[in-house]
């Protein structure tokens, strides 16, 4: 399946954003970290919607949110490895692998908050393709 104008921009988006958090100082990513924890959500959003408009299918766009669901996990997987520096002092092999294991089931959980994200922003795109009385997508 080729990939949609919405899911490169979508997928862009997302890139240019994790790169912006790594770029930033810590100090400010923490003081600004409800807006980096709800971003990935709003570009999900904004990817149903428009790729509603451009008449994918829910199977189409959560297939895509697939796609995005582990790029972010990927990026956290990274996050996770490379920043030792930040492990506090007495912090133990076991203390690491149970907070792996925290960010399995976080990431796990995460999913259905994303894939409603998506879900959401293709209601959002057809309803307003209703309002425009545009023709109808694809189921």
């Amino acid at each position: 399946m080729p990939a949609s104008r919405a899911f490169r921009l979508t997928f862009a988006s997302a890139v240019i954003l994790e790169l912006i958090i790594w770029a930033l100082p810590d100090v400010i990513v923490e003081q600004t970290l409800y807006v980096w924890l709800g971003a990935p959500f709003v570009l999900l959003l904004a990817f149903g919607f428009l790729a509603s408009r451009e008449g994918c299918r829910y199977k189409q766009v959560f297939a895509n949110t697939w796609l995005l669901a582990g790029f972010w996990f990927a990026v956290g997987l990274v996050h996770f490895y490379f920043s030792a520096a930040e492990l506090p002092a007495g912090w133990s092999s076991d203390d690491n692998s149970m907070a792996l294991l925290g960010f399995f089931i976080s990431a796990a959980l995460m999913l259905v908050p994303a894939f409603t994200a998506a879900a959401l922003g293709v209601a959002v795109g057809r309803f307003f393709s209703g309002l425009r009385r545009d023709p109808p997508p694809a189921a």
